[in-house]
Order: structure tokens, then C-alpha cells, then sequence
């Protein structure tokens, strides 16, 4: 919801966080993909209805969870409260089936 204004040359606080984690927990990789788990991009004040789920955002989370060596997981308190109550059983179903390559940065609990 929050979108990362990263470039090719050029980071951002999402980005150069987790790159500094990376190297911190001296975890290999050759590459970062960020995606939202909504298509939405709006700002913090965001609301239940503004947490969709559609195919081809579906389809993107799923290819990754399927190819990538490491995944972590992060959202806010709304990711938390509306997003992901919102998921389809699809990419539950993935997350439970890939979770030993997944690293969770939980919001609260």
C-alpha cells in the first residue's frame, strides 16, 4: 500500500533495510523482488476495501513463492487487520506449502 519509490540505481528505506538485514544475517542472495500483496497503491490511510486481491497480482505472488530461495514477509497493521485475512486460499495454500524458505517480519504479535 505503501509503495517503494526504489529504482534500478537507487534505494529507498523498505529496500535499503532489508538489504542491510541480508548482509547483517549473512544470507546469499543475487537478487531482491519486492511485490505488495495488493494492487493498490495508496498512501497510510488505507481502509478494509482498499486490500483487493486480483489474478495477475495472484499470479506474480505465486511465481515467486514458487522460484525464490528466500522470502520475507512484511506488512503493517492494516496489511495485518485487512490484508491478509483477504487472501485468496490459493496463495495460502502456497505459503503453507513454501514456508520453510519463509522469514516473517510480523507486525505486533
Amino acid at each position: 500500500m505503501n509503495p517503494s519509490v526504489a529504482s534500478e540505481l537507487t534505494g529507498d528505506e523498505t529496500v535499503d533495510f532489508l538489504v542491510n538485514y541480508l548482509k547483517q544475517e549473512l544470507l546469499d542472495y543475487g537478487r531482491l523482488t519486492i511485490v505488495n500483496t495488493s494492487p493498490i497503491v495508496k498512501g497510510s490511510k488505507t481502509r478494509k476495501a482498499d486490500f483487493i486481491m486480483d489474478q495477475v497480482n495472484n499470479d506474480i505472488i505465486s511465481e515467486i513463492l514458487e522460484t525464490a530461495d528466500l522470502i520475507i514477509l512484511e506488512w503493517g497493521k492494516n496489511g495485518q487487520n485487512f490484508g491478509v485475512p483477504l487472501m485468496s486460499a490459493t496463495l495460502r495454500s502456497l505459503f503453507l506449502k513454501t514456508f520453510q524458505k519463509l522469514f516473517v517480519f510480523g507486525y505486533g504479535k
